[in-house]
């Protein structure tokens, strides 16, 4: 029944070109294999698709979070599972979009390129974005933490369809 839904969400990319342009059906095996090296492709493919979109690598974001508006793109049924703490949502940051007007702002999402759309439209309108290399995926290879919208440490996150753990042999990079 799984390989059965994997197949269906991958033929709803392919149509659609998502999983062309993206390699999105490589996200399936992301965490479940722990295999960094997928993630980082992904995060090159996105970066040559966005070359104007300036990035902040994970060990960056880890040593100035304290100094920047860290914006989460996904949607609810994405951040109820898992954010980076201290992140606000976009539905926030829109509501109070002039307080960060001379703020860094880094923005992401799983991978990397609907946050890429964001800073790309935040940057038009004169704000100071970037886009986390790798987004999510790329903190939690780095060993960055996540918690639930509640502030509760979770090993979960949200993959095209639904709710995947972290496998414990998941060894971030040092």
């Amino acid at each position: 029944m799984e390989m059965i839904r994997v197949k269906v969400l991958v033929l709803f990319f392919i149509l659609y070109g998502a999983s062309q342009s993206w390699g999105l059906e490589e996200n399936f095996s992301l965490l479940e294999t722990g295999n960094k090296a997928q993630v980082n492709n992904l995060a090159k493919k996105i970066q040559k698709r966005f070359p104007l979109v300036p990035i902040i690598t994970p060990i960056q974001l880890k040593k100035e979070i304290s100094k920047v508006v860290l914006l989460d793109v996904r949607p609810k049924k994405e951040r109820v599972i898992s954010i980076i703490p201290g992140a606000i949502n976009l539905e926030t940051f829109n509501k109070n979009i002039s307080k960060y007007k001379n703020k860094k702002i880094v923005a992401y999402c799983t991978i990397g390129a609907r946050s890429s759309r964001v800073v790309e439209k935040l940057i038009k309108r004169g704000h100071n974005a970037f886009n986390l290399k790798g987004s999510l995926l790329g903190w939690i290879n780095y060993g960055g933490k996540l918690i639930k919208e509640s502030g509760e440490q979770t090993k979960e996150v949200y993959l095209l369809g639904g709710r995947h753990l972290i496998p414990s042999d998941h060894t971030p990079r040092p």
